[in-house]
């Protein structure tokens, strides 16, 4: 290994057989900031490389690797699911479980239809549904209460008439926090153009009455491990 520190943002490079450092990664080494490798100790070709071209390295980090791919690979792993009133199972398991297990997930396993099925992806779902006629029905309210207080829950898309808002938590007087995640501006054709603290961001947390809600709401929920996802359906869909 080789001294100095670096700070850049990460990318995983692995090998076909997970074991060894490929030679055709030298380039790489050479236009990269600094290096870690998961295998391997002073002598190992890419420690080698890096100390010959003084880049920081370090080796045998494993865990790191794994912290790193967990990171990135946090939305290419992410299922987003929709139901209209009913939440079928049977969907969530086919985006979210996988029949080949892994040794990272052989006790993560649900059993559905006489089959084994392994967590493979974490999950958003949202559950859209009517609440009454013409405002919410009263016996809602405190399931709505008890909605916010769940860690599973990640808000409601709701609003008014011609508005839709993104509720975050309830107030004991019958009020819901919410945010206004929108503002009638101009197309902006540069990104640049754009001034989102001043025009495009919701500073503040308002408020508004549940019985000035319109009764069609849709529900978030995520769960992003195995335990997550046995909480979710023991409190909600069971």
């Amino acid at each position: 290994m080789s001294y100095g520190k670096i700070k850049r943002k990460a990318k995983v490079l692995r090998n076909i057989n997970e074991k060894e450092f490929f030679p055709g990664w030298t380039p790489l080494i050479i236009n990269s900031g600094g290096v870690v490798l998961e295998v391997g100790g002073m002598l190992q070709h890419g420690a080698l490389v890096s100390r010959k071209f003084n880049k920081p390295s370090d080796v045998n980090k494993s865990y790191l690797f794994q912290l790193i791919s967990e990171k990135y690979n946090l939305f290419n792993n992410l299922k987003i699911l929709s139901f209209q009133s009913c939440v079928v199972k049977e969907d969530i398991i086919k985006s979210c479980f996988s029949t080949e297990r892994t040794s990272t997930n052989e006790n993560e396993f649900i059993v559905y239809d006489g089959n084994k099925y392994y967590f493979k992806n974490m999950g958003i779902i949202f559950v859209s549904v009517r609440l009454g006629i013409n405002v919410i029905s009263k016996e809602y309210h405190e399931s709505i209460r008890k909605y916010f207080l769940c860690k599973e829950s990640i808000g409601i898309i709701g609003g008014i008439k011609n508005l839709a808002y993104y509720f975050i938590g309830y107030k004991n007087n019958g009020n819901l926090l919410y945010l206004d995640p929108h503002k009638k501006k101009k197309c902006r054709k540069f990104i640049n153009e754009i001034d989102y603290n001043d025009k495009y961001l919701s500073k503040n947390i308002h408020s508004l009455n549940i019985n000035k809600i319109t009764i069609a709401l849709s529900f978030g929920f995520i769960f992003r491990n195995f335990n997550e996802y046995n909480g979710l359906f023991l409190n909600f869909f069971i």
